[in-house]
């Protein structure tokens, strides 16, 4: 154990407004709602130096060498270079818009965009170290009723969508408080398990347009709240399967099992958005009025591996219909449908080892808490198990870490949908990753690296 300093910095993670469209996660954008950051958290004991970033991005950077450059540009060892994103739906992304650009306007996206995001990922990151300061830090965790499990299905009734929330949701918000030697916030270091898809629609404008999402509207809500220059960052949990419990769309049943995602009119979503953001926010604030047991003093340690992901092959099409859950937004009722509703013969799966993907994992040890970090979309139910067996007091598990591979399914909730085409076997699409397979590896991955610290 050491004393230790904490350091923070946000810098903007906007595309220059004059150049839009911006291409995001699925859109092309014409408008910005709100701001897009990038938040660095900075930690220093005798041995060690850590540098924490979380991109308000769907994805990770694909800027070449980022660790790297991040490293020269601080000091902090590259090793020691941990980043994530909060795989916020509505931001800029350097992949380029799913629907709409050319090839061309995709490639000058990505040149231009890199280097927006290096900019401010070394901007954010210098503050960080440039603030380092003596601190102390207390642990604490609240109950935020934000999310919905979305990827299960009721064999019983043959109907999609817990979106009530009946389905295994995992609540918790943990919150670390870093505050200087008198008290006054530095970082509120978040998690929660909930996609951030509150918003994907069309704003009050008629337009698609860029945001940081609800937990955009979060962290900003604590630092205007706390002042004084306090960073809130916030971490995507294990949340494969949850998508915020009330979003920019309804969920239209029927009783043959058909269910769609229709949009709700422009601008409706935004407010929508605003108000989880700000609710989430507000049980931030009472999980930090709770915590009170402060500490100077920590061990620090950093830690990563690997865990080998086998995938699945689907031999042939599905046959006899389509699934009866459409998953992308807004493609209309039932009744706007050609194609009847009726259930699908799925086609058989084997197993792919020709295709073997790449979990990458890492574990920080911050005194009594300990992070885990995977690149995924780790079902909440993994989360769930990593928490249980870690012998940390306190476990976190942060997802959206470097090396993706894509939503790791739990033993529920896993379909195959039409899209699912003969031959497929890309690692990065969760439909090809065997659903239920990984749960111990996942979690004995986890306590190997926890035990290597």
């Amino acid at each position: 154990m050491s004393k230790f300093k904490v350091g923070a910095g946000i810098a903007d993670l906007d595309y220059p407004i004059e150049k839009y469209p911006a291409m995001s996660f699925s859109h092309l954008c014409e408008d910005k709602y709100d701001a897009c950051n990038c938040r660095a958290l900075a930690i220093e004991t005798d041995d060690r130096k850590v540098l924490l970033l979380a991109f308000e991005l769907s994805d990770i950077p694909e800027v070449p060498e980022l660790e790297k450059k991040i490293s020269e540009a601080t000091g902090v060892p590259e090793d020691d270079v941990i980043i994530t994103v909060t795989h916020n739906h509505t931001s800029p992304c350097d992949r380029g818009a799913r629907m709409g650009g050319t090839d061309e306007s995709r490639a000058k996206f990505r040149e231009e965009y890199f280097e927006v995001e290096l900019t401010s990922a070394i901007n954010a990151s210098k503050a960080a170290v440039a603030s380092l300061q003596p601190a102390k830090y207390g642990y604490g965790e609240i109950n935020s009723y934000i999310a919905a499990n979305e990827i299960t299905r009721d064999p019983q009734i043959g109907l999609y969508c817990d979106e009530n929330g009946n389905g295994y949701v995992d609540n918790t918000l943990a919150i670390v408080e870093f505050t200087d030697l008198e008290g006054k916030p530095i970082c509120f270091l978040m998690n929660h398990p909930c996609h951030a898809t509150c918003a994907m629609g069309l704003d009050a404008n008629g337009k698609y347009a860029t945001s940081g999402n609800f937990t955009g509207i979060t962290s900003r809500f604590l630092e205007e709240y706390y002042g004084g220059g306090a960073i809130a960052l916030w971490t995507a949990g294990a949340s494969g399967n949850l998508h915020p419990l009330i979003e920019a769309k309804v969920n239209m049943h029927y009783t043959d099992g058909y269910s769609s995602s229709i949009s709700l009119p422009p601008g409706v979503g935004h407010m929508i958005m605003e108000g989880v953001g700000r609710q989430h926010a507000i049980d931030a604030i009472k999980c930090i009025n709770r915590i009170t047991d402060f500490t100077d003093e920590i061990t620090l340690r950093h830690a990563k591996g690997t865990l080998p992901i086998e995938n699945q092959l689907n031999v042939a099409a599905p046959t006899g219909g389509r699934p009866p859950i459409r998953p992308d937004y807004g493609m209309g009722l039932k009744s706007n449908q050609p194609e009847p509703a009726k259930p699908f013969v799925a086609p058989e799966i084997v197993d792919d080892p020709d295709h073997v993907g790449t979990l990458q994992m890492e574990v920080l040890s911050l005194g009594d808490v300990a992070f885990v970090g995977l690149g995924c979309e780790l079902f909440c139910q993994i989360g769930r198990d990593i928490k249980n067996a870690l012998p940390a007091k306190h476990t976190v598990v942060i997802t959206h870490t470097p090396g993706y591979v894509g939503a790791t399914p739990h033993q529920v909730g896993y379909i195959v949908d039409k899209s699912s085409a003969p031959g497929s076997h890309n690692p990065k699409l969760y439909r090809n990753l065997k659903p239920g397979f990984y749960d111990e590896m996942i979690v004995d991955k986890a306590l190997e690296i926890y035990g290597n610290l």
